[in-house]
């Protein structure tokens, strides 16, 4: 498995990128989004969008990419698709201990009922406090201000659902701007639906127009 730290302060998280070997002052995107709901075709396209626009526009502008890092939905799409592309940067999985597969915190808080498994091309794992998904979603934005410094951070949404919706408004309440991918399902095709409802988020049919994400993720990276 991947380098992994365990932290139960939000105090510890500079110390655990330290640990990690994780330099601060890089850009970060911040990946949310559907993990069961998303699949079939439309992981596969999602899929190979982050292979195609994602992935290379990270690697371009040297960000490091976040995310709940469990082996499913979006998580498991990013980590196939770097690790099929051989990209160099830091992909980070934030991870409820109570909700993974040897996370320990599970041993005794087994409230999860079927527990997700790391995923396994990720290079670095945050393990935190917390045995219900989503209670890993303030730590994401915690590790993801800490790595960045005073890089940009950027959010991406894709399909998505309750926790999903914590985790955009957490990025919005912290001032990153989020992308919503438009044609991924879930919260992000409602948010298309109601016309990106906040400056700070924007929508972009990425699916069907992939230039049009590789644009804004450039842009929001500026």
């Amino acid at each position: 498995m991947a380098p992994t730290v365990r932290i139960a302060h939000a105090g510890e998280v500079p110390a655990a990128l330290r640990e990690l070997g994780l330099a601060r002052t890089r850009a970060v995107l911040v990946l949310v989004g559907g993990a069961q709901s998303l699949a079939g075709a439309q992981l596969d396209a999602v899929e190979q969008l982050f292979a195609a626009v994602v992935v290379p526009v990270c690697a371009e502008v040297g960000a490091a990419v976040v995310d709940g890092g469990t082996d499913s939905g979006v998580m498991g799409a990013m980590g196939r698709a770097r690790a099929a592309t051989d990209a160099g940067f830091a992909l980070v999985g934030v991870v409820a201990g109570g909700t993974v597969v040897g996370g320990r915190e599970r041993d005794t808080d087994p409230e999860v009922a079927e527990p997700a498994r790391f995923e396994p091309h990720h290079t670095h794992f945050v393990v935190v406090p917390g045995s219900q998904w989503g209670d890993e979603s303030p730590w994401i934005v915690a590790v993801a201000r800490s790595l960045a410094g005073d890089a940009p951070v950027v959010g991406l949404l894709v399909g998505g659902g309750d926790v999903s919706t914590r985790d955009v408004g957490l990025l919005v309440d912290a001032g990153y701007p989020v992308i919503a991918l438009g044609g991924s399902g879930g919260l992000a095709d409602a948010l298309a639906a109601e016309g990106a409802p906040t400056p700070s988020i924007s929508v972009v049919d990425g699916i069907r127009d992939p230039e049009r994400l590789r644009a804004a993720l450039g842009a929001a990276f500026g």
